[in-house]
């Protein structure tokens, strides 16, 4: 191919560059509208069918439960802790949980928002009798309970204050997420995981 070929192919390539960058910028418009367009019409959809559920009684409730930390002569706190010769620390707090929702729910899961994430135990009184367990929390009804982590390796020292969330799972999946200070000990009382000692 001769020298004036690719001036030639230059000149073309120069007039149709800018048609070029035209054409590419439709289309990528179109493919962001086309885009909004399908996610909107999802969107729409999930709201439809929310609101359907909610006019037909079948909404699935998003928050179930309040849980207000005790801040009175029990105050959240941590203490020495060890398992098997193991050093940690024990998490404890003091709850008031209250059912918002017309229908029982349980906690089936609690976490400290931790990393990674520790999980624990929490124990409700029953609503009738003076017993605490993993019980049903019934609706309107505001009943007492705690939570209890065990952490290792430690992760505080004493006179030290411990921050974090706890994180309250209902049977349906929610969580439920409540910051904690919890005050640390100043002296050096030892629990051990599943038993109390000194």
């Amino acid at each position: 191919m001769s020298s004036i070929d690719w001036y030639r192919l230059k000149e073309l390539a120069e007039r149709f560059s800018p048609l070029a960058t035209t054409l590419n910028f439709i289309l990528y418009a179109l493919a962001l509208v086309v885009g909004l367009a399908i996610w909107s019409r999802r969107r729409l959809k999930s709201w439809l069918l929310q609101r359907a559920r909610v006019i037909l009684g079948k909404a699935v409730p998003t928050e179930t439960i309040r849980a207000v930390v005790s801040q009175g002569y029990q105050v959240p706190e941590w203490m020495h802790a060890s398992r098997n010769g193991e050093p940690g620390i024990q998490v404890h707090a003091r709850w008031t949980f209250t059912n918002i929702t017309s229908a029982p729910v349980q906690i089936a899961d609690v976490y400290l928002k931790l990393r990674p994430r520790v999980h624990g135990h929490a124990m409700v009184r029953h609503h009738e009798v003076n017993k605490y367990g993993c019980v049903d929390l019934m609706p309107r009804l505001a009943v007492p309970g705690d939570t209890t982590f065990f952490v290792f390796p430690p992760i505080r020292k004493p006179g030290q204050d411990l921050k974090a969330t706890v994180v309250i799972v209902d049977n349906l999946g929610n969580e439920h997420c409540v910051p904690v200070i919890f005050r640390g000990p100043k002296g050096g009382q030892i629990e051990t995981e599943g038993t109390k000692g000194t």
